[in-house]
C-alpha cells in the first residue's frame, strides 16, 4: 500500500523536472499506508537520474514531508532524486512509525536540503529537521542552509544508536547549530568523522561516543548530555564557548580523574581531549549524583561542578593559566 505517490519512473514521459513551488505560502505533504501484505510506504517522492521532483518555497513559506507506515515492510518516507528547497521557512521531514525515513538510490542520486546552486533558492537560512526512530542513508543526504540542523526520534529514543555523520551525508560549513538526539533518547550516539559547526552542538543519548574532533567555530556552545562519554585518544571536543557535560539520569554519579563514578572523565580529558579555549567547562547539573575527583588535576579553563549530591575533592584541584 502506498499513500502518497509521487515517482517519476512510472512514466516513460517523464523528461524534466518536476516542480511544486511556492513563495510565502507553505508546502506539506502527508502520507499514510498500511494494509499492504508488503511495501506499505506513506510518502514516496522519487524522481529520476537527471530528472528531479522539486519543491521550492522562495519567500518565507515552509515545506513538511510527513509520512505514517504501518504493517509489514514498512516505510514513513522514501525520497530519491528530491530537492526540499527553501529560502528561510522550516524544512521537515517526519516519519512516525518504526520504519522511518528512506533517502534512497532507488533511482537516481538522494536529497538536497536548503538551497542548491542554480536552482529556485540559491540563498537559504531555513531551519532543518529530520525526525524519525530510523533513518537510512544509501544515497545522498546534503545540507546546505546557514540555520539550524536537528536530527531527532519521532518517539522518545531512536531504535538503534546513531552514528553521525549518517552514511553519504554533507553539511555545509554555514550550518549554524546541530541537534542529535532528544532529552529522552536511550540510543547511544556515536561521533565517527570530524565535524565543525558555525555554531552550538548538542547530542542527547544514553552513552556519547567521540571518535573524531568535534568544533564550533562560531564559539558556540557544545552540550554533552548522557550518562557515559568516551573520546578517543587524540581526538578534541574544541570552542570558545561553554562546555557542558551532563548526566542523562538523574542521580548518575559522576567521577573526575579516576575518581568513582558512573560518568567517569579521567584526567586526560581536561588536560589533552577538552582543548583550551572554554570560556567555561560545566560539569553535573543540579539533579546530578555525587561527583568525586580522584586525583590530582589541574585545570586549563574555568571549571563548574553543580551535583545534588556530594562533592568530594579528594586530591588537590588546581587553577591553570586561565
Amino acid at each position: 500500500a502506498i499513500g502518497m505517490d509521487l515517482a517519476a519512473w512510472r512514466s516513460t514521459s517523464y523528461t524534466a523536472n518536476g516542480t511544486l513551488r511556492t513563495a510565502n505560502g507553505n508546502i506539506r505533504l502527508i502520507g499514510r499506508a498500511n494494509g499492504g501484505p508488503s511495501g506499505n510506504l506513506a510518502v514516496a517522492v522519487d524522481g529520476t537520474t537527471g530528472n528531479r521532483n522539486i519543491f521550492a518555497a522562495t519567500g518565507s513559506g515552509t515545506i513538511t514531508f510527513d509520512g505514517l507506515a504501518s504493517g509489514a515492510s514498512n516505510i514513513d518516507c522514501r525520497l530519491t532524486s528530491t530537492d526540499l528547497l527553501a529560502a528561510s521557512g522550516d524544512i521537515r521531514v517526519i516519519g512516525q512509525s518504526s520504519g522511518g525515513l528512506s533517502i534512497s538510490n532507488w533511482i537516481g542520486d538522494g536529497l538536497y536540503l536548503g538551497q542548491k546552486a542554480a536552482s529556485l533558492v540559491t540563498s537559504s537560512s531555513s531551519n532543518i529537521t529530520l525526525r524519525a526512530n530510523a533513518i537510512s542513508t544509501t544515497n545522498t543526504l546534503s545540507v546546505n542552509s546557514s540555520g539550524t540542523l536537528t536530527v531527532e526520534p519521532y518517539g522518545n529514543s531512536f531504535s538503534v544508536g546513531l552514528s553521525w555523520p549518517l552514511s553519504n551525508t554533507t553539511l555545509a560549513g554555514t550550518v549554524s547549530g546541530l541537534t542529535l538526539g532528544k532529552s529522552t533518547n536511550t540510543a547511544t550516539i556515536t561521533l565517527t568523522a570530524a565535524t565543525t559547526i558555525a555554531g552550538p552542538v548538542t547530542m542527547y543519548g544514553s552513552g556519547l561516543t567521540i571518535n573524531e574532533n568535534l568544533a564550533s567555530s562560531a564559539s558556540g556552545n557544545i552540550s554533552l548530555y548522557g550518562n557515559t562519554l568516551t573520546v578517543a585518544a587524540g581526538k578534541t571536543i574544541s570552542s570558545a564557548g561553554t562546555l557542558i557535560v551532563e548526566p542523562q539520569t538523574n542521580g548518575t554519579t559522576i567521577g573526575i580523574a579516576g575518581g568513582a563514578g558512573t560518568l567517569s572523565l579521567p584526567a586526560t580529558y581536561f588536560s589533552s581531549n577538552f582543548s583550551n579555549g572554554f570560556s567555561e567547562i560545566q560539569i553535573g547539573n543540579s539533579n546530578a549524583g555525587a561527583i568525586t575527583l580522584g586525583a590530582a588535576l589541574t585545570l586549563q579553563d574555568p571549571l563548574q561542578l553543580i551535583t545534588s549530591g556530594n562533592l568530594a575533592l579528594n586530591e588537590t584541584l588546581e587553577l591553570g593559566s586561565n
